[in-house]
This record gives C-alpha cells, structure tokens and sequence, in this order.
C-alpha cells in the first residue's frame, strides 16, 4: 500500500494548503487540500522528503459552521490557509467526512491505483497560518513557536520563487512571437474535458505549434464528466500557458508525461501547495514563472496579460487572442474586474470564468463585432450548480450568444469554438 493510504488507514496527521472551497447546494461547501502526509514532511532525509512519496490530496465536505467548531475558530477557511489535520478512516466516529486521492507515477488515484478515494471522518482541524499573510521577520534570540516553525518551513519549500526561471510579461510575449507567428492564423477551441479547463488555439498553417491555454481535467468526483474518447491533440513542439496552479487546470498535462516536455508559461505565484511545487520542479528547465508587469497590446496574434489580484484565481494570467477577425479573452478562473485593461478590448470571443460559476463582481465585457462567442467550460452533473443561471443571464445582457461544453437545453455537448 502506498505511503498515502498507509498514512490513511489509521489516524494520522497531515499539513495541507487550501487549494479551493467550492461552494455546494445549500449551505455545504467542499475543501480541497493539496496536502503532505506529516510524517513524511517531517522526515530528515531531503530526497524522500522531496519525493512523490507522502504527497496527495484531501477534500472535506462540511458547512462553515461544522468547520469553525471543529476549528474552535469563528474566521472561516480561505484559499491559501495552511491547515495541520488529522484524519481517521473509522466512518463511526464524529466529523466531516473526507476523502484522498495520492499522487503516484504522476497520477493522482484511488485504492489500489484505479479505485474510488477512501473515505474517512476528519477528527482535528488546526490553522497554522492565514493564506497571503506574511510573517515579520524575528528579532535576534526570540521565541519562536512550533507551529510558526512548521509554517515557516511548509511555505520556505512551497514557493516557486528560483525554482524556475523569471520572465516579465513583454518577455513571455516575445517568446510567444518567436515560436507562434502562425496563431495569427489560428481558431481557439474550448475542449470538452468535462468539469475542468482545456483549451487549444490551433494555427492554419499545419507546420505551426499548438498553444495549450490550460491543460486540466477533473481528479475527484466529476471524473464521469470527461468524456470516454477525450484525446487531445498533442504537440512536442507546442507551448503550454496555465493559467493559475489550480489542478483543474493542469491535471491532464501533469499526468500525461507527453505534455512535460514541451515549455510551460506559469505565473510565479509565490506560494502554492506541495503538489504544485513538485511538479513545478518536475518540468525544470521547460517552466518559465511569469512573474509582474504590464503587457502592451498587439495587432494580432496571442498575448499574455498578467492578472491584478493577490487570490490564486485573481493573480494568475490571461491570454488574449487576434486572429482572423476574432478577438478572444481567455480568463482561466479570474473575475473579469482582476484582468487588467479589459475595459479596452473589443471582444467577440470570451471563456466565461470559472467554469461559469457565480462571478464576485457583476461587470461582464460587452461583446463587440460579428458572432460574439462565450463559453463556460463545464461537466454536468456537478457538485456546485456550474454553470449558474445568473451568470449566464449577465453575459446574454452584455449581448453574448452563450454556449457549453456540457449538454444544457438547446446546446448540445461537445468541444466548442470561440
């Protein structure tokens, strides 16, 4: 039994990152945590504890309430909170119930490599830091507590700060000129992946390189979503933007080993958690971190602009698109408000954000030109209402003809175009 299940079969003890808390029907939520099993995080030998070894994810499905008692805190759990947990997979015991999934051979399965995530009950649930928050440096000879040891040494190996070279955004867009003069020719597919992000610019020309923005798919219960027959298209020579380090929007090119040769564009998101960081330092000379700056606009072809925010959603990167008279944002999972210079575009082609999930600010684009084309990257059924009825009525009042990569009333299922 791997060492993740091992750890999982008795109570046992984990540090995790909050990757997302997704909000379900009724007042439920679901906490995903990307996640290292304590013992091996605590462990003195470097390349073990560097390894896959110990590494997996942990989602809690609960109220906020239920939370903030087993908490005994009255602040709710945020993206980027640090949490120590224990967990026990005796069902008869009091607490939220909890599922995991390991990472092994850069795949992220169930018992026994293909089956379900076992399940467990979450017995303690400790914050050991706020997400964002920093920590003031110590004066000479002062008392440091364990738990800011702990934290202080989980987010000093989580960072991707020199894990990978730095490049400004007018940097990352020359380089997308150089390789990519043929996405000037090019249509932009949102691909059906079911409850994830994939998308694909495709040029005419047939000797030019794919652009992947997202290269994701489901990990846990909406696996069903993606269809039997996904197979993407895949190109040694294309290069991979993602957007944030969300798995969602990794997850295929992370567990196809196809996809970790070609170059990655990420942004240099400070902290992420201890999945993201491995693989992270898996792709090695083929990242490039993205880190702040602005990006100046383009006559045609693909551009990234960095996004605004400090939120994992928020700060990550877009990619704006002018080709053959379209004119497409792809907005990974930032609210519109957080992608800088949006006010100035003219679009026709959108990617509604989040996979069509309540947007936090209410200002939609309006779309400009022939044929405007928004599309929420979806798999139904899904835990969280995706996409919502009013976001989709926000966008169809800003004149968008909006589709789906799910089936919904009237759209049939299927891989979409901009």
């Amino acid at each position: 039994m791997s060492v993740f299940f091992f750890f999982f079969s008795e109570q046992y003890g984990f540090y995790g990152r909050v990757e997302r808390v997704d909000e379900m029907r009724g007042d439920w939520i679901a906490v995903q945590f990307d996640a290292v099993a304590r013992k091996v995080f605590e462990d003195n030998d470097e390349r073990r504890s560097r390894s896959e070894e110990g590494l997996g994810f942990i989602r809690v499905v609960s109220t906020p309430a239920a939370l903030q008692r087993l908490m005994k805190e009255e602040d709710p759990l945020s993206v980027g909170d640090w949490f120590e947990l224990d967990v026990s997979p005796d069902m008869t015991k009091a607490g939220p119930n909890v599922w995991s999934l390991q990472l092994q051979g850069s795949r992220f399965v169930g018992l026994g490599g293909i089956g379900q995530p076992p399940r467990g009950k979450l017995i303690t649930l400790r914050r050991l830091s706020r997400g964002f928050e920093d920590f003031a440096p110590k004066p000479l000879g002062a008392m440091v507590s364990p738990q800011v040891q702990t934290t202080e040494r989980l987010r000093k190996r989580c960072t991707l700060v020199g894990l990978a070279p730095e490049i400004s955004p007018p940097l990352a867009n020359l380089i997308l000129q150089s390789f990519g003069r043929a996405w000037r020719l090019s249509t932009a597919f949102a691909l059906d992946v079911g409850q994830a992000s994939f998308n694909l610019i495709q040029p005419r020309d047939p000797m030019g390189p794919n652009l992947y923005f997202d290269v994701g798919q489901p990990i846990w219960f909406h696996l069903h979503t993606v269809p039997a027959n996904f197979n993407p298209p895949l190109d040694k020579n294309g290069i991979v933007i993602l957007s944030h380090w969300d798995t969602d929007h990794y997850a295929f090119g992370r567990q196809h080993a196809s996809f970790h040769d070609n170059v990655w564009m990420a942004p240099l998101q400070t902290e992420v958690g201890p999945n993201a960081e491995a693989f992270a330092r898996q792709l090695g000379n083929n990242l490039l971190l993205v880190g702040s700056g602005k990006s100046s606009r383009h006559r045609r072809g693909a551009r990234i602009i960095k996004c605004s925010a400090k939120s994992m959603n928020g700060s990550g990167l877009a990619l704006h698109l002018r080709t053959m008279g379209r004119d497409i944002l792809l907005t990974g999972d930032a609210d519109y408000h957080e992608i800088p210079g949006i006010h100035r575009l003219r679009l026709n082609g959108l990617q509604i954000p989040h996979h069509g999930g309540r947007l936090s600010a209410a200002a939609v684009p309006m779309a400009v030109g022939n044929a405007p084309r928004a599309v929420a990257s979806c798999g139904l059924p899904n835990r969280y209402g995706h996409p919502h009825a009013n976001t989709i009525a926000l966008h169809e009042a800003a004149n968008w003809d909006v589709t789906t990569t799910a089936a919904m009333p009237g759209i049939p299922r299927g891989t979409k175009l901009y």
